[in-house]
């Protein structure tokens, strides 16, 4: 089969995924979605993983092996965002990519690594993203019709030292409030017209290069701000008039992993709360908020990847660190002629299995591609009509990984019991590739809890 929407009833042919919000709703500053719901975790290859019960949404650029993903900020309605990489580049996700979708026009490209953070302005939507990108040394750079800013003293040209930038929900086009965060743990506030009293200091100043993230209250306004800064070894501080708030068992001692701090939105003016990021990709709930749960391909136990949270002014803005040990490399490859598939891990063959391919009218293309995403479960939704030879009623499969762009997946197909050499002809895919096994049996189970984002598709003849 190939891919269709999820609980859906509008029809894709060759398109990916989009989430249902709408990309041109614009969100009122002062309404906050509830963002434990829409939880992300970035790691520095690109990959973007919900956590809880947040979506799974798509995402375009992923360079495997290459840790250059910095941080990411999501849109106030939570379906989309931008993930900003080392060189100043942003990168949508989610409805960020939708038809009509507006691109994010004047932010600055460096071709370094010293972007360091993202913030998408309260007002910001898919159709027209607006915000400031961060660079290590401290300059804050508008894009998409965002005012300038004016941090007074918070720019070390030379030093890369600019840790995080977070603006209040309250903030407008024409009044700005928030704070720029230094590695050393100063807090520098944007000051200028309609944003009223600087104030609502008292973090902690560490007085060297630990401070690793910042994130505001969403009861916070220009007037009167609030929140906590995240050192390296966990600790979460407040200023203002934020709560301290105890973070059990995620501190740290000595070991600079944690990596960035999300404000939760759904609390409201009650009990505040938050996470706290840490290196492997463990998200660790602080104050009123709950641990989400995160997939179990986005926590790297070991290997310090991790990069961002969800949540303006979330990243650590620090540069990455020295990279691990080559990583085992996982290929999966796919032989067109004898219908079969090979599973490598690091050159040692762990599974192979009989496959079913694309029917000779729908060929699964040849090349060589990458998983990119991940569903389970997953419901197949016709893009042809009823009527024509190649529409199949809506059918959910347990595992659906997707290597290319326009529907084409590895996944199981229950409704199929013949695979193989000659299984493609007259019963053939759609272009996927089907595999046999379902819900805990069968190779497609293995390969599931085996494969990884950013795996290696080579199919073949």
């Amino acid at each position: 089969m190939r891919r269709a929407l999820v609980a859906a009833a509008a029809l894709l042919l060759c398109a990916p995924f989009l989430p249902a919000a709408t990309a041109t709703t614009a969100v009122a500053a002062t309404v906050a979605l509830d963002n434990s719901t829409h939880l992300y975790v970035l790691d520095g290859y690109g990959g973007l993983h919900p956590a809880g019960s947040a979506p799974a949404l798509p995402f375009r650029d992923y360079w495997p092996g290459t840790d250059v993903a910095r941080t990411l900020a999501t849109f106030p309605d939570g379906s989309g965002g931008f993930v900003l990489d080392a060189l100043g580049g942003l990168h949508g996700f989610g409805s960020a990519l939708a038809a009509g979708a507006g691109a994010p026009t004047g932010a600055t490209y460096w071709g370094w690594d010293i972007a360091r953070g993202v913030v998408l302005a309260p007002w910001s939507s898919a159709s027209a993203p607006a915000g400031w990108t961060l660079d290590g040394w401290g300059g804050v750079h508008p894009f998409g019709g965002a005012p300038a800013l004016t941090i007074p003293s918070a720019y070390w040209p030379g030093r890369d030292i600019a840790r995080g930038l977070a603006v209040t929900p309250d903030s407008t086009p024409t009044a700005v409030g928030g704070y720029l965060l230094d590695g050393l743990g100063g807090l520098h506030p944007i000051t200028g017209p309609g944003t009223g009293s600087p104030g609502g200091t008292g973090a902690p100043y560490f007085g060297w290069d630990i401070a690793r993230g910042l994130a505001l209250a969403p009861s916070a306004t220009i007037a009167a701000p609030a929140g906590w800064t995240l050192d390296g070894w966990g600790g979460v501080h407040p200023f203002g008039a934020a709560p301290a708030l105890a973070m059990a068992g995620a501190y740290w001692s000595g070991w600079d992993i944690a990596k960035a701090i999300v404000a939760w939105t759904g609390s409201g003016t009650g009990a505040p709360g938050g996470w706290v990021l840490d290196g492997f990709g463990g998200l660790h709930a602080f104050g009123s908020a709950s641990t989400p749960s995160v997939i179990g391909s986005a926590y790297w136990a070991g290997w310090n990847i991790a990069r961002g949270a969800s949540g303006s002014g979330s990243g650590s803005g620090a540069p990455a660190p020295p990279p691990p040990p080559p990583k085992a490399k996982h290929k999966i490859v796919v032989s067109l002629s004898q219908q079969h598939l090979w599973a490598y891990d690091d050159g040692q063959l762990i599974l192979e299995t009989d496959v079913t391919t694309g029917r000779p009218e729908l060929p699964t293309p040849p090349g060589d591609y990458h998983i990119f995403a991940r569903f389970s479960p997953y419901e197949m939704i016709s893009p042809w009509p009823y009527g024509s030879p190649f529409w199949y009623p809506s059918a959910w499969v347990q595992y659906a990984m997707e290597f290319l762009e326009g529907g084409y997946f590895l996944h199981d197909a229950p409704w199929r019991d013949w695979f193989g050499p000659g299984s493609q002809y007259g019963d053939g895919t759609h272009g996927c590739i089907n595999i046999p096994g379902g819900l805990g049996w069968g190779p497609m189970f293995q390969l599931w809890n085996w494969a990884q984002i950013g795996d290696e598709v080579l199919v073949q003849n």
